[in-house]
């Protein structure tokens, strides 16, 4: 019986221990797989960030393309409006520069010479002379008045394209920056992406070895249950056997006490209580 007691204690000890293997490996194996599913959803997240990302970046650049696209055109604008002004310049110093005011008073203080100076006939020629070329010379100032018209509205615009050139300039400026910003979250997110992907990787690989400790441990386990169940059957069927054989041994031992007892009262003799209850059983 001590027999049976150490061998039920000793599957007892073994079933304890294959039930904590079988956690401990269900355990390492269920934290594995719960990283790896964290792992895996972080790496989708860090894709779509990437990609996304990439899509603002290139916003960016094509807002920095057409600004660079405006502002070589401005650029070129006030090339031609600086040639412009030069040809209108040149053009306005050949003609003496702005003097109709100064040449009208001129022609006026003439004119009332020739009125004063009237009786004498050289001056007189003089200053008709003079007259003559002053009108000359004030029709030709007109026209440059025109010019300078010209070249104060040219400069205007001139300035106004330098304006809208270096706005343009800004917004390069700032598109450009915003690209950069992008572009290194786009390196960092990628370079996040990449360490998700070894992690996983190097989960994939031990997860069949997780998978196959818990398999055994859990095999280990239910051979334990399945053992310790053996011998609690056989103990079970072991007690049934041995009661069977004592009620069979006590069921023959009152047969033959009946037969003795039978036996003696045949032959006359005093028979005890306990021996007439054995001829009535």
């Amino acid at each position: 019986m001590d027999s049976d007691n150490e061998e039920t204690t000793e599957l007892d000890l073994k079933k304890q221990d294959a039930a904590q293997k079988r956690k401990l490996a269900g355990k390492e194996l269920g934290d594995l797989r719960e990283k790896n599913r964290e792992n895996i959803s972080s790496f989708k997240q860090s894709l779509s960030q990437v990609k996304q990302e990439k899509t603002e970046r290139d916003k960016e650049n094509n807002a920095v393309a057409e600004f660079k696209e405006r502002r070589d055109s401005l650029h070129k604008k006030a090339a031609e409006l600086r040639e412009q002004t030069r040809l209108l310049q040149a053009k306005f110093r050949q003609t003496g520069g702005n003097k109709t005011i100064q040449l009208r008073r001129r022609l006026e203080q003439l004119e009332y010479a020739l009125h004063v100076e009237g009786a004498n006939p050289r001056l007189e020629k003089q200053i008709s002379a003079e007259m003559s070329e002053l009108e000359k010379t004030i029709k030709a100032s007109e026209a440059n008045d025109s010019t300078f018209q010209e070249i104060s509205a040219v400069r205007t615009q001139l300035k106004q394209v330098d304006s809208d050139a270096e706005a343009a300039h800004g917004q390069i400026v700032e598109h450009a920056r915003k690209s950069d910003e992008h572009h290194a979250r786009i390196q960092e997110l990628s370079k996040k992406a990449d360490f998700l992907r070894q992690e996983i990787s190097k989960a994939m690989e031990i997860l069949g070895d997780k998978e196959d400790a818990f398999e055994e441990a859990s095999g280990d386990y239910h051979r334990s249950i399945r053992e310790a169940r053996a011998v609690e059957t056989a103990e079970r069927e072991k007690t049934v056997a041995e009661k069977k054989e004592v009620e069979k041994a006590q069921a023959m031992s009152a047969k033959e006490k009946a037969a003795q007892a039978l036996e003696d009262f045949k032959k006359g003799k005093k028979i005890s209580l306990l021996d007439i209850q054995a001829l009535n059983s």
